[in-house]
């Protein structure tokens, strides 16, 4: 089977689009022939023109922030996303032939749209919910274990960017740490700890209580010899 996108010259001459966002734009207007709006996955779309998904999420943020194309959510009761629809924002570039819904070619190897749609969505938002669960079940491990709860959300901020190896190396160095400082006031806040990598320093002890041995009395006596008396 064969198909053909078409895109218009009002975008084909513009600077200011990478060549990989004037054929976005041209599959979008491909999709868009039947009912007005395109509702694929960026999955679908990137194995459509060869990128990756995370490529494709980039473009459409570009081309969204240019007002060359709107996206609408549709979310169920659940808060869930049921549907996306991609719209142009300009219309269809007219053709000697148009083509009517018989006439139209579905991609290669592809599903019905809705269909596609539907399980490339349910699949992306299982893995984002995973990854941001997991996300939080970390962050939440150190929050208990660190123990100074104060600045949660900035040290929320500053645990997302470490990279999984540096918050094993950090997990593991807490017990350590609040063990040398057994006072919470003396250790530093969350945030401050992630900032400033303090896993990494070498842990000093502040014990402050430190018992010294008793002082002999005996040997501070004066003995008086008897002839002095």
């Amino acid at each position: 089977m064969s198909w053909f996108a078409v895109i218009s010259s009002e975008i084909l001459v513009r600077k200011d689009l990478s060549a990989n966002e004037k054929l976005l734009v041209g599959l979008i207007q491909s999709l868009s022939h039947q009912k007005g709006h395109c509702f694929a996955s960026n999955s679908y779309m990137a194995e459509c023109i060869g990128i990756s998904a995370s490529s494709v999420r980039q473009y459409l943020k570009s081309l969204e922030d240019k007002d060359i194309i709107t996206r609408d959510l549709k979310k169920k009761e659940s808060g869930e996303v049921e549907i996306r629809e991609i719209k142009l924002t300009t219309p269809l570039p007219r053709t000697h032939h148009t083509p009517s819904e018989n006439s139209l070619h579905p991609l290669p190897n592809s599903h019905p749209p809705s269909a596609e749609n539907s399980l490339h969505n349910k699949r992306d938002n299982n893995k984002e919910n995973k990854k941001e669960e997991i996300v939080n079940n970390r962050f939440e491990e150190f929050w208990e274990l660190y123990g100074k709860k104060v600045g949660k959300e900035k040290a929320k901020l500053s645990w997302i960017k470490l990279k999984e190896k540096e918050k094993d190396d950090c997990l593991l160095a807490i017990p350590k740490y609040t063990k040398a400082r057994p006072d919470i006031i003396y250790r530093k806040d969350p945030e401050r700890y992630l900032k400033n990598r303090v896993w990494e320093d070498e842990i000093v002890g502040s014990n402050l209580n430190v018992k010294s041995e008793p002082i002999d009395q005996k040997q501070f006596e004066l003995i008086i010899p008897d002839k002095w008396l």
